[in-house]
């Protein structure tokens, strides 16, 4: 009986084993999910590493052309606030006009024509226009009778209002007669009680410099070669104290003549500019319309400068 009792207690101990081993194979299969964790955590890192790697290579190039910008936007602005020799002599002024750059100025505002038109023997030429201030809006008139063949304003022919903040209140036509009644003898000596209008003679060709020379060609009726007018321009002074003086070259028939002088600098004069040319009826005079710009309250003002000669 004894023999039996210790196999019994031999294959007992066999079979706590078994279920040991059984149980410590099944922990595993438990914890089963670390190992998939463990693939997840290894494909999550890659992507980052690859996403990280080239977002650095774009914005690197980016940085440098940040600042690269700058000098070329500070460079401009250097030109303008100190301009270089070429610049400063331009808008100093020089002995030559070629020497200046003068800018094209359209006037903001433009004087009103009253009378215009030469004498029946085209001796003379006159020129009646107005305009109101754009500041306090006091009227002006200016008058101008020139004799031809002198290019220059007849004694007491060249008038133009002074009125003041007073006078505001009165028309542009109580300022033109004005300037009228003040030159009626001179006026009806000349029989330019009224004038003759003239023609405008057509303007074939227009061009401008930089350094605001300006040449014209005129067709006159009958001629084969038209009437070429250059007009050149110097200033000096600075901008708020700016004096600009002119010279018109006119070359006719082979013959060139100079009217006006690049040393008779004009106050507060910004520009000029050949607008019209007037021929007389008698088709031997010519008077040349040009424009002046000067600085007014507000914007510019075109007023009128005449300058004639004789065929």
């Amino acid at each position: 009986m004894s023999k039996p009792v210790n196999r019994v207690t031999r294959w007992l101990p066999v079979t706590f084993l078994f279920l040991f081993l059984a149980a410590c194979s099944e922990a595993p299969t438990a914890n089963q999910p670390l190992p998939e964790s463990t693939p997840t955590v290894s494909q999550t890192q890659v992507p980052p590493e690859e996403q990280v790697t080239p977002s650095p290579v774009p914005v690197a190039p980016e940085k440098p052309a940040v600042p690269a910008r700058p000098p070329v936007s500070t460079t401009a602005p250097r030109v303008d606030r100190s301009p270089s020799k070429p610049i400063s002599s331009r808008s100093e002024g020089s002995s030559t006009a070629s020497g200046q750059r003068i800018a094209n100025l359209r006037p903001t505002y433009q004087t009103t024509p009253r009378m215009v038109g030469f004498s029946p023997d085209g001796n003379y030429f006159i020129y009646l226009e107005s305009s109101r201030d754009t500041g306090a809006g006091i009227p002006k008139s200016q008058l101008q009778v020139i004799d031809v063949s002198a290019n220059a304003c007849i004694e007491n022919g060249c008038l133009e209002t002074s009125y003041r903040e007073p006078e505001a209140n009165l028309s542009i036509s109580q300022a033109e007669d004005d300037l009228l009644k003040q030159s009626w003898k001179v006026r009806q000596t000349l029989k330019l009680t009224p004038p003759a209008r003239g023609e405008s003679l057509p303007i074939l060709s227009r061009s401008r410099s930089p350094e605001g020379t300006e040449t014209v060609l005129v067709r006159l009726a009958g001629e084969q070669e038209p009437l070429r007018l250059q007009l050149r321009q110097r200033q000096t002074g600075s901008e708020v104290e700016r004096q600009t003086a002119m010279q018109l070259e006119v070359v006719y028939q082979g013959q060139r003549r100079s009217l006006d002088s690049l040393s008779n600098f004009r106050e507060r004069v910004l520009d000029y500019s050949i607008r019209e040319v007037k021929l007389s009826p008698d088709g031997k005079s010519v008077a040349v319309l040009i424009t002046t710009t000067k600085p007014t309250f507000e914007g510019t003002l075109g007023s009128t400068l005449v300058q004639s000669f004789v065929l």
